[in-house]
């Protein structure tokens, strides 16, 4: 019986957000929870906090589930559903090229993990082991940042590598002042000679209409 049929790409891009540290066993799964019309899927490594709402009807959750974040880091060439079958033992990965369709298994479950019975954890709700992170994602912003903005993807890698080569901490500040103005993206540099020098990156948001 299947139980859940869920998007692998989404579950890729969650388990880049889990925790790798064993001691905190709960971070390092994927959480996914049903919603009125589809999935919510959930992980964080306690540092950022990743979530994806998948409303289309093709994807079910009868149950909360706590998936092994470590079983979908890798991603699957082409792979574009994941079945969970009872006793959710592993998941069978579908996709295809050229029309071929191939399944791949794999451990899915967490407590698989930490080799706890399938029969004593279907008892427990995930929801119970896993942080509510619902709580840390904003209801509102600031004066004149309620409309959210958007930017070209490649343009803030470009900046973002350089952070990564150049920065001391490579931490990044922005600054937005208005949804229409410019963000400033701003980071120490630690090269020899620049001590406390800022490297600066002013990038103008896409205008997304309604």
């Amino acid at each position: 019986m299947t139980s859940a049929t869920l998007p692998v790409q989404m579950l890729h891009a969650a388990a880049q957000f889990t925790s790798l540290d064993p001691a905190k066993q709960t971070l390092t799964g994927i959480l996914i929870r049903p919603a009125d019309s589809g999935i919510i899927i959930n992980s964080t490594d306690g540092h950022r906090a990743f979530r994806v709402t998948c409303p289309d009807p093709k994807w079910v959750c009868n149950q909360p589930l706590l998936l092994s974040g470590k079983a979908f880091k890798k991603r699957v060439p082409y792979a574009r559903i994941a079945r969970l079958d009872a006793p959710f033992s592993d998941a069978a990965i579908h996709g295809g090229k050229k029309l071929t369709e191939y399944m791949q298994s794999l451990p899915a479950m967490w407590q698989c993990e930490y080799q706890a019975a399938a029969d004593t954890y279907a008892n427990i709700n995930p929801t119970t082991l896993y942080p509510n992170s619902d709580q840390i994602w904003p209801s509102q912003y600031g004066t004149d940042t309620d409309k959210p903005i958007s930017f070209n993807a490649a343009y803030l890698a470009d900046f973002m590598a350089v952070v990564k080569l150049y920065s001391w901490n490579d931490c990044v500040t922005m600054e937005r002042n208005g949804s229409c103005n410019s963000m400033l993206f701003t980071a120490t540099v630690d090269c020899e000679g620049l001590e406390k020098v800022k490297m600066e990156y002013l990038l103008m948001p896409i205008q997304v209409r309604d």
